[in-house]
């Protein structure tokens, strides 16, 4: 076997041999690293011989999983999914935080302001600025 070739370039008859191999080197490093493991468990799923290629999921050891047992992911309509969700809490957070300005600054700002103009006299302001000499056109007296 050449340096950097894989089994993809063996004949079909030696491609699950060549992965028999790998698996029984990986049980190895695997139980001299501590864990334990069956020799009947493989690593890696057998391929039949014929031109079907089937898929056979490990015995005994429910922590090994086959791609056969995986879930295919979900690839269509994905976008408008995740769009709607992000909608959503985009329209939830943008109407929280209106609220909270509404209710935390804008309201508070009126009440202040109608408080300070309900006895807010503007002549006798302007009297007491004149007074003070703020303004060039109006000497005071």
């Amino acid at each position: 076997m050449e340096l950097g070739k894989g089994p993809e370039h063996k004949s079909r008859e030696a491609q699950p041999r060549e992965r028999r191999r790998l698996g029984c080197a990986l049980m190895a490093l695997y139980s001299s690293l501590g864990g334990g493991c069956s020799p009947g468990l493989w690593f890696f799923p057998q391929v039949a011989s014929d031109s079907t290629s089937v898929l056979i999921p490990p015995q005994g050891n429910p922590a090994i999983m086959s791609a056969a047992l995986l879930p295919k992911p979900q690839m269509r309509r994905l976008l408008a999914r995740r769009m709607k969700f992000h909608l959503l809490g985009a329209f939830l957070v943008s109407m929280t935080s209106a609220a909270l300005y509404k209710f935390g600054v804008a309201e508070p700002r009126k009440r202040a302001y109608a408080e300070f103009y309900k006895n807010y006299d503007p002549v006798k302001d302007f009297e007491t600025m004149k007074a003070a000499g703020v303004f060039e056109c109006a000497p005071p007296k």
